[in-house]
């Protein structure tokens, strides 16, 4: 047997499963590559250096030496070329699907979706293009009809155990390597999700619904992709269980409903659905989704593929927004109402020595108490794509308050630009992650660069062209306590000088 050394690099525990055999059987790991904190407390355990993932990797392991393999089991980050060419031997990569017909990410969910009856994983080289290499060991397992997102990913992992020992015995003694037919490819990106986001279209057969839910019921770990849902009552829900029963009616009707469950006519059969939350994950009461009589929206073919457009434009930045909500810091006002007053809004005189959004963030900052905090920030391109409910109508604005008042500008400018691109956030995404406790609470002061008032928040700011607007609701604060905080606004802009600290202004 040849022994050889290796540099593994994922975030699951299925590295930790497949390390333990490469340990078991004499084979040297020279690093661990990792971001997940119990894989690094395992490897320091075993006394094997850790690594942290991302740009400059190459430079982080060239002082471990040379090594013949590197391993890339459940990593979901693309490994740069130079080092890919760091190994004597080559790169293989674990894979969650069969390739070649489910290549990229999510392959159990997408091999749900459209209906496969077998599914199965593969070991194979790091070549080519993304999941494009020689494969080296495949293991096939059947696909039951009551298989989640959950149990096919676990069928995966038992599979990857399973199988690591064959490859293992090739890395020892030599590759059988099988091209692949790139004739038969299909592939998922990182941002792809399923049609509408996951919105029911009761037009279809209702075992292809119930089927969708199965695909998105990840049991109690992350959902990366959608949270199944329908629409009604002007409002989304989620639905956390369905299955195919006999019924017929016009698409969308509400043909039974009792304390636990809600029955819906379908293109073909019925569907009967329970479990349902609110977008945030709070639980809700069936009479509140539906009742005998109802008819829930079906959204045409034109509308969902608008829904379709909307939600790709924010899903590639959801990892950004993820990390931004673990670390929020909204800015809070004290003695606020429930809301649902009138919107009273007053223009605003600011003048134009510091930059208009640089002296909202330093009032909120003041007013917070707090030189680090969160304000909530919106555009009209956000309230545009907001419309429908799928996204959210703010984003999470840091300020940094602890400086001058011209540094604030500065660094704000760049925390703008930054927002900018990203986007925003679907609103399911606090019901996908168990690790983020609830819905993000929303500041209770806002930036709105044309938007208008931004919902949720007790006051906004809103600057549009060369205008300050102040917005207040009157069930959130009475109009004397919203008159006292724009003149405060206003005294500080007339105080304001780019070079004073944010905390000697009045």
């Amino acid at each position: 047997m040849a022994q050889f050394s290796s540099v593994v690099i994922g975030n699951e525990s299925l590295l930790v499963q497949c390390s333990e055999k490469l340990l078991a059987a004499g084979h040297a790991i020279r690093a661990v590559v990792t971001r997940n904190p119990d894989i690094a407390a395992w490897a320091e355990g075993r006394a094997l250096p850790v690594v942290a993932p991302g740009a400059g990797l190459s430079a982080r392991l060239a002082p471990m030496g040379g090594f013949d393999w590197l391993l890339s089991i459940s990593n979901l980050d693309m490994i740069q070329r130079d080092v890919l060419a760091m190994p004597a031997q080559g790169a293989v990569n674990f894979h969650d699907g069969p390739l070649p017909r489910h290549a990229g990410l999510n392959a159990p969910v997408w091999a749900l979706i459209e209906g496969e009856s077998r599914h199965g994983i593969t070991w194979h080289m790091i070549e080519g293009g993304v999941d494009e290499g020689d494969i080296l060991v495949t293991r096939g397992f059947d696909i039951a009809a009551t298989d989640t997102a959950l149990t096919l990913n676990t069928k995966a992992y038992e599979a990857a155990i399973d199988s690591f020992g064959d490859l293992l015995d090739q890395l020892e003694h030599g590759l059988r390597r099988v091209p692949q037919d790139l004739s038969q490819r299909s592939y998922h990106a990182l941002a792809d999700r399923p049609s509408a986001h996951g919105l029911l279209d009761f037009t279809r057969p209702a075992h292809e619904l119930a089927r969708l839910v199965r695909a998105l019921d990840h049991g109690g770990y992350a959902n990366p992709l959608s949270a199944p849902k329908l629409r009604a009552h002007g409002r989304l829900w989620l639905v956390g269980s369905a299955r195919a029963v006999e019924g017929a009616g016009t698409p969308g009707a509400v043909v039974e409903a009792t304390d636990d469950h809600l029955t819906v006519a379908c293109g073909e059969g019925a569907l009967k659905m329970a479990h349902f939350t609110h977008l945030c994950g709070a639980l809700a009461l069936v009479a509140q989704v539906g009742k005998p009589g109802d008819v829930l929206d079906v959204p045409s073919v034109e509308e969902r593929a608008a829904i379709s457009a909307r939600v790709a434009e924010v899903a590639p930045h959801e990892r950004h927004w993820r990390a931004r909500h673990a670390d929020l810091a909204p800015v809070e006002l004290q003695g606020l109402g429930k809301g649902g007053g009138a919107l009273v809004s007053r223009p605003l005189v600011l003048g134009e020595a510091v930059a208009p959004e640089a002296l909202v963030a330093a009032w909120a900052a003041r007013l917070d108490g707090h030189d680090l905090c969160d304000i909530a920030c919106a555009d009209a391109a956000l309230a545009d794509l907001s419309g429908g409910g799928f996204i959210a109508p703010w984003v999470p604005l840091r300020i940094d308050a602890g400086g001058s008042l011209g540094g604030l500008a500065e660094a704000l400018e760049t925390a703008l630009n930054e927002t900018r691109k990203r986007k925003g956030f679907l609103t399911d995404l606090p019901a996908r992650d168990p690790d983020l406790s609830g819905p993000p609470q929303v500041p209770h002061i806002g930036l709105s660069f044309g938007a208008g008032h931004i919902p949720g928040t007790a006051v906004t700011v809103e600057l549009t062209d060369g205008m300050a607007t102040f917005h207040t609701d009157t069930g959130r604060m009475p109009p004397a306590q919203a008159e006292l905080l724009a003149a405060r606004l206003e005294l500080l802009a007339r105080e304001a000088d780019a070079g004073a600290t944010v905390a000697a202004l009045p």
